[in-house]
């Protein structure tokens, strides 16, 4: 998601950093994020900008949440393959 969030917000070194170093530049960006996004656009007002942030927040938690479900589901049902293969 962090690709994504890069584009909407112009941060292009936070894309860069994101595509060519993997997790390591998706740390960079979340540490630097919120002061390029500040940066790369024009904002109304504070307020704007943080409620902005925190529908991104919300969204990229959501995200995890459902990674992690479908990684727990294919652990499951892997292995009741692998278990049932071997007999």
């Amino acid at each position: 998601m962090s690709w994504i969030w890069s584009i909407a917000h112009s941060a292009w070194l936070g894309l860069v950093l994101c595509l060519l170093l993997g997790l390591i530049g998706n740390i960079v960006q979340g540490v630097k994020g919120n002061e390029w996004a500040w940066q790369n656009r024009r904002w109304e007002s504070i307020q704007q900008f943080k409620d902005t942030q925190r529908v991104w927040v919300i969204w990229g938690l959501i995200l995890i949440g459902i990674s992690i479900v479908i990684w727990i589901i294919a652990a499951v049902v892997g292995g009741a393959a692998a278990i049932s293969a071997n007999q």
